[in-house]
């Protein structure tokens, strides 16, 4: 058995090798060693995780392709639009259309029509417009028959 007394801080000059020379059992020396190596090894790899990210779009992967975007590569915008559709809330929504709206225009070219129409973060204000005009156009057309 050994004791407290026994561990004691390394000095400069000293190496491991008074470890082996005391009364430190095998297995506390090996513990010793592996512990001092894994603490410098590197992480492991996981390639599923890798995939399955650059697989599915993000937030701040969005906000890098509009930044990134030019006048070559101005219809990558449309190959995410489904996702965008899906994923983006209203405020990331609009700032992407905006930022969207603004590069194509620097360009001169056009945002095609009905980009991210569908979105689902805009679902119920277009029904709630849907409403209102069909409402609408009863009262016009009630109104004319009065």
């Amino acid at each position: 058995a050994w004791s407290l007394s026994e561990v004691r801080p390394l000095q400069s000059s000293q190496s491991y090798r008074h470890l082996q020379q005391s009364s430190f059992p095998a297995m506390a020396r090996l513990l010793l060693i592996l512990t001092g190596a894994h603490a410098f090894a590197p992480a492991a790899y996981s390639p599923a995780r890798q995939v399955r990210l650059s697989a599915e779009m993000t937030k701040g992967g969005l906000t890098k392709l509009v930044r990134g975007l030019t006048k070559e590569t101005f219809d990558t915008i449309y190959e995410q639009e489904s996702w965008i559709e899906a994923n983006a809330g209203t405020t990331l929504l609009s700032k992407t259309l905006s930022r969207v709206e603004h590069k194509a225009k620097a360009f001169g070219l056009e945002v095609k029509p009905g980009f991210c129409g569908n979105a689902k973060a805009t679902e119920k204000a277009r029904a709630k417009r849907e409403e209102f005009y069909v409402r609408k156009t009863e009262e016009v057309k009630a109104a004319e028959e009065e």
